[in-house]
């Protein structure tokens, strides 16, 4: 309605994904010539080579092949938050601990120099290695096994043949898919030698996620998740991203509840054991708004200035509260402080 695009009609998710290869350069070709960039960052080739390939024998999900996840068994998930049992519980875990060690080999590749798309097959690599299925892959046609978010790109940037710039902000997300279950987490990286107001940026970010994880246990409400956030970064004097949610996650990629990181929401209800869901604040220098690219997925701060996020797969336990993703002994420093805390 915006672009001033005929209706296109689909008789189903399936049906629009059969055709998204042609139906997307409508979009791409109205916007190209009008859309206004908000920040230095532009976007640059993708690599020609097509997906990159995962071996037979890995268990993946649905839009592997298709690229379309089942919208019915999602939408249904949403009226209920589920409590995972013991065998879900491991099952996560697994995946979890492959995430993190991924996300750490991400790392160890960014410098000044190295192209979004080296990053993105360091990180494909590794997970495939470890017998699972780069959960980002082909999912509503991305073409990424992570996501690349540099500086005004506050998430979902998709690997390219850019290289990294010395100065740069980046934020590495990482989801991964293992014997039927899901885990993600993400991390923001300084390239170089970052400023001052930048690496504070990235300083407040995770003490935010910090700050929010520490209060998670059995019977604290959803809503106290973006007090916590709020609290630690608009004194600050940055702004908490408020159309991106942390969200549950297990047997689906993506499940209720879906969990603001701003206060003043409207959700309800309290934490109970058994739950295992996301929490990933998205920290801005600037205001929260934000515009999403031509691409269709790049997702930029709307006055161009930088973001920064962290995020964890959380369990609640009887006792308190579990982090899936937590950094390890052997991960890379972030170099701004807090590495050394556990989360």
């Amino acid at each position: 309605m915006n672009l001033g695009l005929p209706d296109a009609g689909y008789c189903s998710e399936a049906c629009l994904a059969a055709d998204w290869e042609t139906h997307k350069v409508r979009h791409e070709k109205r916007n190209e010539g009008s859309f206004s960039y908000t920040g230095s960052l532009r976007p640059h080739a993708y690599p020609t080579a097509g997906l990159r390939p995962v071996p037979e024998g890995i268990a993946k999900p649905e839009w592997a092949k298709t690229g379309a996840p089942d919208l019915v068994t999602t939408v249904t998930a949403q009226s209920t938050i589920p409590r995972a049992l013991t065998i879900d519980v491991q099952k996560v875990k697994v995946a979890s601990k492959i995430c993190r060690d991924a996300l750490d080999a991400g790392h160890r590749a960014i410098k000044a120099g190295v192209t979004t798309d080296e990053i993105d097959r360091v990180v494909h690599e590794y997970i495939v290695s470890r017998g699972a299925y780069p959960s980002l892959l082909n999912h509503h046609q991305f073409r990424g096994s992570c996501t690349t978010s540099i500086n005004e790109a506050i998430a979902q940037g998709v690997p390219d043949e850019r290289p990294l710039e010395d100065g740069d902000m980046i934020t590495l997300g990482v989801s991964c898919y293992k014997d039927g279950y899901f885990s993600d987490v993400a991390e923001t990286y300084c390239v170089g030698q970052v400023d001052e107001q930048g690496r504070k940026l990235a300083e407040t970010s995770r003490q935010a996620l910090m700050r929010a994880v520490e209060l998670c246990g059995p019977g604290r409400r959803w809503a106290d998740v973006g007090i916590s956030v709020a609290s630690v970064a608009e004194p600050a004097g940055f702004s908490v991203v408020r159309n991106f949610t942390g969200h549950g996650l297990g047997k689906l990629f993506r499940q209720a509840p879906d969990l603001p990181h701003h206060a003043g929401s409207d959700i309800g209800g309290v934490m109970q054991p058994g739950h295992i869901f996301t929490i990933e604040p998205i920290i801005t220098e600037g205001r929260h708004e934000n515009v999403v690219w031509p691409d269709t997925w790049t997702t930029a701060t709307k006055d161009g200035k930088r973001s920064a996020q962290f995020r964890h797969t959380v369990l609640i336990t009887d006792k308190g509260h579990l982090v899936l993703t937590d950094r390890t002994s052997s991960s890379p420093s972030l170099n701004f402080g807090t590495d050394k805390k556990k989360v």
